[in-house]
């Protein structure tokens, strides 16, 4: 009875095993888009600012995984890697690789998010997680190592372009070719092992690869040349126009026109109710720079033309900003003669890199509106 209960409960197990490794084959596909996720989760709560040293640990934990992760996985797929101790772990690779793409994804959309205009910055984002998608739904289709490369190269230059001008206290054209040099570096140094255990079986894919890095590097520096890209690592914090402004133990206390209540993804009404002769119009902003950056900032002002239709530069404000703060770098422009129509401002670096755009619409009125107010730090 012994030797017979032993043998069922065994057959049992057997069956369980097997039930299990049914179900998780059934999930297993969903894996990797979950790890993937995990990776933006696991950033919306650890990520705080990008000039800390821990979130700076945090992006350079993930590259370096990401780095191992890819160069690991594809020795797995083409039969190349020969250590027994990582085989075993090979079913975890792609798992791996996928939460730190996410987590670099991510890092980009949570410093950048939280910017006050996302109608340019937010392109470049939604190209790279597109790419991340083919990548996971279009995988059996697609060349598997020229794509995970393309999206390596991008996300190494996005990792540096953030890096880079914390450590060096400084930003612009010459530190985004850096880091764009040096996500190809960073491909060609994945490439060379690669090649060397026979990933990479000819001179000739090897040249494609460079050439499609190339040409990322070249797509990239034309995208920030035309503003597709934001100047990281700035971020615009808040933009307004306001009708009153006064400043009180550091803070600045606004008084703003509540959006209707039919907009309930708004917070101040984008028609800005003006009385002639009486009024006022305060346009405040708020720029974030990491420690040790200065920047210059010049603001534009422009009216459309209702006859013309075409956009008049009405003013222009200068000022320069010191990173650090954790509510940004802030600023007001106070203007109390305003033409009826659309305006528009442009926030731009001493280079001409877009930091953000303000989008607002002028009415006449003869009565004042009920104001609300609001605390900024």
């Amino acid at each position: 009875m012994t030797t017979m209960g032993s043998v069922n409960l065994s057959k049992a197990k057997v069956l369980w095993a097997d039930h299990g490794q049914r179900r998780f084959k059934k999930v297993e596909r969903y894996i990797p888009i979950v790890s993937f996720v995990a990776g933006f989760v696991w950033d919306s709560v650890m990520l705080t600012r990008i000039d800390l040293l821990k979130d700076n640990l945090i992006l350079l934990a993930y590259w370096i995984g990401l780095t191992v992760t890819l160069l690991l996985s594809q020795q797995v797929r083409s039969h190349a890697l020969k250590s027994t101790k990582l085989i075993q772990f090979q079913r975890y690779y792609p798992w791996l690789m996928n939460f730190f793409q996410g987590g670099l994804v991510s890092a980009y959309i949570v410093y950048y998010f939280q910017s006050a205009s996302l109608s340019k910055n937010i392109i470049f984002v939604v190209l790279l997680v597109s790419l991340l998608v083919a990548n996971e739904f279009f995988r059996h289709r697609l060349e598997g190592l020229g794509l995970q490369l393309a999206v390596y190269f991008i996300l190494t230059q996005s990792f540096a372009a953030f890096f880079f001008p914390i450590i060096a206290h400084s930003m612009g054209h010459r530190i985004f070719m850096l880091a764009g040099l040096f996500g190809f570096a960073s491909v060609l140094g994945l490439c060379i092992p690669l090649y060397l255990r026979g990933v990479i079986k000819k001179q000739g894919e090897l040249v494609r690869i460079l050439c499609m890095a190339a040409v990322i590097f070249g797509i990239l520096e034309i995208s920030y040349q035309e503003n597709l890209i934001p100047p990281v690592p700035l971020s615009l914090k808040s933009a307004g126009v306001y009708h009153e402004v006064e400043k009180q133990a550091g803070k600045y206390q606004l008084s703003y026109e509540p959006a209707p209540w039919g907009q309930f993804w708004r917070t101040i009404n984008p028609v800005f109710h003006f009385v002639p002769g009486e009024d006022q119009l305060v346009g405040f902003v708020s720029i974030f720079a990491p420690v040790g950056i200065e920047q210059k900032i010049k603001e534009s002002w422009y009216w459309e033309d209702s006859v013309t239709k075409q956009w008049r530069l009405m003013d222009t404000h200068r000022y320069e900003i010191f990173g650090g703060r954790d509510g940004g770098w802030r600023s007001y422009f106070v203007k109390r003669k305003l033409a009826e129509g659309p305006w528009k401002v442009e926030i731009k670096t001493q280079a001409g890199k877009l930091v953000g755009v303000l989008d607002f619409e002028v009415e006449f009125t003869k009565t004042k509106m009920p104001l609300k107010t609001i605390l900024v730090w």
